[in-house]
């Protein structure tokens, strides 16, 4: 049987987590539990997996793009890792994995062949893969489909040059001339479908001219790609400095703002929010431009922080944080904003977080349009605020007006 190319070789995930933020413990919890896994009858990148997790270097981060390249002869390196489940004698006797194959360390591909059989595979006879005489073949380093062909017959090729991309298991690779010589043919097309050693090109190797890469371009490392600067501009408008109006309401009222709020409470620069682009369910009311203009992540802030980090270990110090933004429709509960509120409760819930709430605000919004609903009640929200009750610390600030479904949340 042979595999094609739409053949996916996953056979399981495996997901750890730690409540930390400590990459070495999640490394040896990961490592234990693949030490825990056991699958009879194929050979798997286990051990390979098991290798870079105890990598040093992997371990502490300090790795770039091309880690999995340069470290590839020990990752791939035979080692005796414990296993934590229980075999028979003959089961170890008859232990046939793959850990200790050895593959070319020059090549970055061949991790992709590390833990396949040995077996040779076969090659249907209808396949014709002789090319012109004196030719070289660039062979296919594995069974792909061509995405799209670089280069035409007559062309120069010189090691290094791109010749094809191939598409295989879900991944695009491009695939390089290793020598330096003349395209005489190419017996693929895009679309085609090509066995493992099979040729993508035939080349009469000679000496050609290598380019010399032409005038060197400078690189302006703070360019900001057009998509990219259509997201931070969408941000702007989440924050103070783009609200003046909104500030200015508050400072007649003698209050801060959410932001500043939430700012002076968390350690600087520890506060990660969630969901700052969602806005009120007006769309059948109001265009996009107005509702991204005049209902900001839908009027809740929300997020994780620290608090008093100076004094705890991170995982210690780390809450959910929650603000109602009485400046974006009076700090109501919309129908957006309850689907964060869920998501930062079960959070909460989940990692064992305290959580601290403001909560000044309006009650229930009847005017989002959005939705289908049969009450402004029929919601998770004040069911999944009181499973954390007792569970983890619950803190309750208001400034201003609170009232109905804030001040429940205020209350509880």
């Amino acid at each position: 049987y042979r595999t094609t190319p739409s053949y996916d070789s996953l056979l399981a995930k495996l997901v750890a987590h730690t409540n930390g933020n400590d990459f070495t413990v999640l490394s040896q919890k990961t490592y234990r539990a693949l030490c825990e896994c056991r699958i009879a009858g194929l050979s798997t990148n286990i051990g390979f997996l098991q290798n870079l997790l105890q990598n040093d270097d992997f371990r502490t981060g300090d790795i770039a793009t091309t880690f999995i390249a340069s470290h590839l002869g020990t990752l791939v390196d035979g080692v005796d890792h414990q296993r934590r489940y229980f075999e028979t004698a003959d089961e170890l006797a008859a232990d046939n994995n793959l850990v200790g194959v050895k593959v070319d360390a020059s090549n970055p591909l061949a991790v992709l062949a590390h833990g396949k059989s040995e077996a040779v595979p076969e090659v249907s006879e209808n396949i014709d893969y002789s090319g012109p005489d004196g030719t070289i073949a660039i062979a296919a380093p594995m069974l792909g489909t061509i995405v799209s062909i670089d280069v035409t017959v007559g062309d120069s090729v010189y090691p290094g040059r791109q010749v094809l991309i191939m598409e295989a298991m879900k991944m695009q690779h491009v695939i390089e001339a290793e020598i330096s010589g003349i395209v005489r043919q190419l017996p693929v097309q895009p679309g085609d479908t090509v066995y493992a050693g099979g040729a993508l090109a035939y080349v009469t190797e000679q000496e050609v001219a290598i380019p010399d890469g032409g005038e060197q371009v400078t690189i302006d490392l703070d360019y900001i790609r057009p998509d990219l600067a259509e997201v931070f501009d969408r941000q702007g408008y989440t924050l103070d400095d783009r609200r003046p109006e909104a500030v200015a309401r508050r400072r007649k009222t003698n209050q801060r703002t959410v932001r500043e709020n939430i700012e002076q409470l968390c350690d600087p620069g520890s506060f990660n929010e969630y969901g700052s682009l969602v806005l009120a369910a007006r769309r059948a009311m109001h265009s996009m431009e107005e509702l991204i203009e005049r209902t900001p992540t839908d009027g809740m802030v929300m997020g994780l922080g620290r608090v008093n980090g100076q004094y705890f270990p991170d995982e210690t110090a780390r809450c959910v944080v929650i603000s109602y933004d009485y400046t974006v429709l009076a700090g109501t509960q919309g129908k957006h904003n309850h689907k964060k509120k869920d998501r930062m409760f079960e959070i909460a819930e989940q990692w064992r977080l305290p959580v601290v709430f403001f909560t000044e605000g309006g009650g229930g919004r009847p005017g989002d349009t959005d939705m289908i609903f049969a009450a402004n009640l029929h919601v998770n929200a004040f069911h999944l605020w009181g499973r954390l009750s007792g569970l983890v610390p619950l803190v309750g600030i208001t400034s201003g007006r609170c009232f109905a479904g804030n001040a429940v949340i205020l209350g509880c």
